[in-house]
């Protein structure tokens, strides 16, 4: 089931968080190892459910380990539970091990904020080493606290929620790639996940009527009276899977859409399928509108007021 998995991985994040120590941001290459022993998961599996969760705002991810290919040192991630006083607490927790570290090393005690100061300029020659790795969360979780007080509302549980709906339908095709290379399982769902099957899974089949009905109303109504009646979730997704990338476009410059949660929303649907653009090669063929809508939707979030 896939929520019941998405739930049993965020969950463990979670877990993770809530400790005092060092390993209070669980680190990718170990938490990979713990989720196939813990639940039978394969590396795959546990990537795309932890990409589910970063692109819907149930998590934020760091680089804790920065890719070194000349020295064959692989990129290293952290995972943390989007909320603002876990990130707050995670901060004073790893700030007291970054002073402790310099302490140690230079024999001055400093506060962490003079500590990033101080040694911010040699990152680059600290990058991997224990203070390096420690310097990095501690700034990666200032920016996370700025970001959740920034952007408060992306950040509320319905919009997360919301959010994880939507990703779980549009990676719902990576998901059954996943399980077909288990055995060709078929993608099964819950009743609960049935009962939300016009916003997840099942959402094709449900929308069939709605959908030709759309296509043929679209035809001679207006976008203004397409959104009232269908709402905007939906004139996205049938846009995007029609692939009228430049029809969004156009539609996008006349400012009809002027609420951030619309444009954020889009966004998240556009993200998913230029992740995809190298495995599909129809979509190759639409390669400049998708950036030219991406780089205007980019240009509407900057001067979006609401």
């Amino acid at each position: 089931m896939i929520r019941g998995n998405i739930d049993r991985i965020f969950k463990s994040i979670i877990a993770f968080n809530m400790r005092n120590d060092l390993q209070a941001i669980p680190h990718s290459d170990e938490f990979l190892k713990e989720m196939e022993l813990l639940f039978g998961f394969s590396s795959k599996e546990v990537e795309i459910v932890i990409e589910i969760l970063k692109d819907s705002h149930k998590i934020l991810v760091m680089d804790v380990q920065r890719e070194e290919k000349t020295r064959n040192i692989p990129l290293i991630q952290g995972y943390v539970d989007a909320d603002i006083v876990t990130v707050s607490k995670l901060k004073g927790i790893f700030s007291g091990y970054l002073e402790d570290e310099y302490e140690r090393d230079s024999g001055e005690d400093l506060s962490a904020d003079l500590i990033v100061k101080k040694l911010l300029p040699r990152m680059q020659y600290i990058n991997n080493t224990p203070m390096g790795i420690l310097l990095n969360k501690v700034m990666m979780l200032t920016d996370f606290e700025f970001l959740l007080e920034r952007d408060y509302k992306e950040y509320f549980d319905e919009y997360k929620e919301n959010s994880l709906l939507v990703q779980i339908d549009l990676k719902k095709d990576l998901i059954q790639n996943i399980l077909n290379e288990k055995g060709g399982a078929k993608l099964e769902l819950s009743e609960e996940e049935k009962s939300s099957s016009d916003k997840v899974l099942n959402k094709r089949a449900m929308d069939s009527p709605k959908y030709d009905d759309f296509s043929e109303a679209s035809s001679f109504k207006s976008v203004n009276k397409l959104l009232s009646i269908y709402g905007v979730e939906f004139f996205f997704r049938v846009n995007l899977r029609k692939k009228k990338f430049a029809y969004l476009q156009e539609v996008l410059d006349t400012g009809v859409f002027d609420r951030k949660k619309d444009l954020m929303l889009l966004k998240e649907m556009l993200k998913v399928i230029k992740s995809n653009l190298v495995l599909n090669k129809d979509l190759m063929e639409y390669y400049d509108e998708i950036f030219s809508l991406d780089r205007a939707l980019a240009k509407a979030i900057t001067f979006c007021k609401k």
